[in-house]
């Protein structure tokens, strides 16, 4: 079995702090900082996640978040599943996508 790489212990650290300090420094546009910060670990797959999320966004706020009035529960699951999304695609992006098509390039140059 490989061993992580220090590229992707430093990406899950950061991602991890991240999350760390969104919900450490609550709802005060914790989750703004939140959402700029994983965009850049995990662009530009994390792009993907955030379109997504502006489709969402109104339909939990409007439907969801205003009727059952709020409050620290709802904000952290907000938190949760949006960092979860991002993370997931980071991830997948970085150390997933990424070294399937290096080694896929690498073997289709080999080959001619």
């Amino acid at each position: 079995m490989r061993k992580p790489g220090i590229a992707k212990i430093v990406w899950i650290v950061l991602a991890v702090a991240v999350l760390a300090v969104t919900v450490y420094f609550g709802e005060r546009d914790a989750d703004i900082v939140m959402i700029w910060a994983m965009l850049l670990l995990g662009f530009p797959g994390s792009l993907l996640v955030l379109f997504g999320y502006a489709e969402t966004a109104f339909l939990w706020h409007t439907y969801i978040a205003d009727p059952l009035v709020g409050g620290r529960g709802l904000f952290t699951l907000f938190v949760a599943v949006l960092w979860s999304a991002l993370f997931l695609a980071g991830y997948a992006q970085w150390f997933l996508l990424l070294p399937f098509l290096v080694r896929r390039w690498r073997s289709a140059r080999e080959r001619h």
